[in-house]
This record gives structure tokens, sequence and C-alpha cells, in this order.
């Protein structure tokens, strides 16, 4: 089955709603689904970018699942 998640946290932040939606979008590319998260560039908790991103869009491959961050 392919799943689009949109989150506006994720993996890396450590608080808030995004260790419930990586958990739950790894658990689902695990069991064999094509993932796909649209997110935003990790800013939780500080309300700022937190990596220094200079990037407008940048794609990645976390634990199996395709993210899209803008």
């Amino acid at each position: 089955m392919k799943i689009l998640m949109v989150s506006l946290n994720y993996a890396p932040e450590p608080t808030g709603i995004a260790p419930y939606s990586t958990k739950l979008a790894t658990r689902l590319a695990a069991e064999g689904h094509e993932v796909k998260v649209l997110t935003g560039i990790p800013h939780y908790p500080e309300w700022k970018n937190c990596t220094g991103a200079r990037y407008l869009r940048k794609i990645e491959n976390i634990d199996g699942v395709s993210v899209l961050r803008l």
C-alpha cells in the first residue's frame, strides 16, 4: 500500500508529535508499505531552524521512509 503522511514534526526532533509520526511511518515501512512523509525543517522545541539548514526542499531516506522536507 502507498501511504502519504503529512506531519509538521518528524525525526530528528526529540519531542512533540515527531516521535509518534516517526515511529508510525517506520513501522508501516517495515511491514512492507511504501511510505512518504511530507514535513517541515526541524524546528521544535526552539521554534527556529535548529539544524542550520539552508534549503527550501530536501528529500531524505530515513529508515526506509522517503521524507520530503519543505
